[in-house]
C-alpha cells in the first residue's frame, strides 16, 4: 500500500513511536520516515532501517530541517514533552502539514496545539489503544497496532483530505480508527486504561509490603496475581504526565471503583454475590467477543 504522506517525521522513538516507524516500514509504501530522538536511538533505528533519516535531540538546526520537510509530524513522546515540542513545530512545520500525537490524554494537548500552531498547519489528535508494560525502542513491534482501536479527535478542524489521509495510514498498519471527542476520550480512558495501571500498582505495593513480613505471599502467587500486576512494571515517567493531565477524570475513576469495592464487600456474605459474579462473567464475555481475545 502506498502511504498517503510523502515524508513522515516521528518525534520520539520509544515503544509507540518506534513501533509506528516499524509498522510504516512493514506495511507502507514509498513514504520516507525520519525521526528525532537521542543519538543512540537514532543510530539503532538507522542501522535497522526502520527510519531513512534522523537527527539527535539538541540538534536544533537538524530538527528544524526535518520538520520543514515533513507533511506529517507524529509527536510520540510523553505528554509533557509533546507540549514542549509544539513551539518548535509551530515555527518550523511546512504550510499544509498535519501534526498528530499519540498521547494518552487528549484535551490538554488538543487545546495547546490549537493555541500554538499557526494558520495553515493542522492538528489532529490521536491515541492508539495499544502498548505494553515495556518501554523503549528496543521493544518496538511492527504488529503492535494490529486490530487495536486508534482514537482520532473528531473535533479537529483539519481538512477532510488530511483526516482521510491519517485514517488511511492507521488502517494500513492494521489498526481500527475511531472518531471521538477529546473530552469523552479522556473520561473513558481514565476508567479502562488509567485505572488498571493504578490497580496493578496498588495491588503490587500491597502484596510487596505483606511479603516483607511474610514471604509466603510471593511464594504462593501464581498466574492470576502475575496477570493482575503486569502493569506494575510500567515506567513512571510516562504515567506521571498522564495522571497530571487527566487528574480530575482519574480521581473520579478511583472514587467510582472504591464504591464498586464497597458494593462487593457488602455482598461477600450475601446470596446476591452469585449474581454479581454472573454479571461480571457476562460483561467479560461481551468484551471477549468484541475484542476477539
Amino acid at each position: 500500500m502506498i502511504l498517503p504522506f510523502r515524508e513522515i517525521l516521528i518525534i520520539g522513538l520509544g515503544l509507540i513511536g518506534g513501533s509506528l516507524a516499524a509498522a510504516f516500514k512493514k506495511f507502507g509504501g514509498a513514504a520516507k520516515v525520519s525521526a528525532i530522538d537521542c543519538d543512540g536511538v537514532i543510530q539503532k533505528a538507522l542501522a535497522t532501517e526502520v527510519v531513512t533519516d534522523g537527527c539527535a535531540l539538541g540538534d536544533l538546526a537538524g530538527s528544524k530541517r526535518c520538520l520543514s520537510r515533513a507533511d506529517l509530524v507524529i509527536l510520540a513522546a510523553p505528554i509533557r514533552e509533546i507540549l514542549n515540542w509544539l513551539p518548535l513545530v509551530a515555527d518550523s512545520a511546512q504550510t499544509g502539514a498535519l501534526i498528530t500525537d499519540v498521547g494518552s490524554v487528549k484535551e490538554v494537548i488538543v487545546a495547546a496545539a490549537k493555541k500554538r500552531l499557526p494558520r495553515g498547519v493542522y492538528f489532529l489528535g490521536g491515541h492508539p489503544m495499544a502498548g505494553s508494560e515495556k518501554s523503549g525502542f528496543q521493544h518496538a513491534n511492527a504488529d503492535l497496532f494490529k486490530n487495536a482501536v486508534y482514537v482520532i479527535d473528531e473535533d479537529s478542524d483539519a481538512p477532510a483530505e488530511l483526516v482521510a489521509g491519517l485514517t488511511q495510514l492507521i488502517e494500513a498498519i492494521g489498526a481500527k480508527p475511531l472518531m471521538m471527542p477529546a473530552r469523552l476520550h479522556d473520561r473513558v480512558v481514565a476508567n479502562i486504561s488509567h485505572l488498571p495501571q493504578i490497580l496493578a500498582t496498588a495491588l503490587m505495593n500491597y502484596a510487596y509490603r505483606l511479603n516483607q513480613t511474610e514471604p509466603a505471599h510471593f511464594s504462593l502467587a501464581a498466574a492470576g496475581f502475575r496477570d493482575c500486576t503486569r502493569l506494575a512494571e510500567s515506567s513512571f515517567n510516562i504515567w506521571r504526565d498522564i495522571f497530571a493531565a487527566n487528574q480530575n477524570n482519574v480521581v473520579d475513576a478511583i472514587d467510582g471503583f472504591i464504591a464498586e469495592l464497597q458494593l462487593f464487600k457488602k455482598k461477600i456474605s450475601d446470596a446476591e454475590l452469585a449474581g454479581y459474579f454472573q454479571t461480571a462473567a457476562q460483561g467479560r464475555l461481551l468484551f471477549r467477543n468484541e475484542k476477539v481475545i
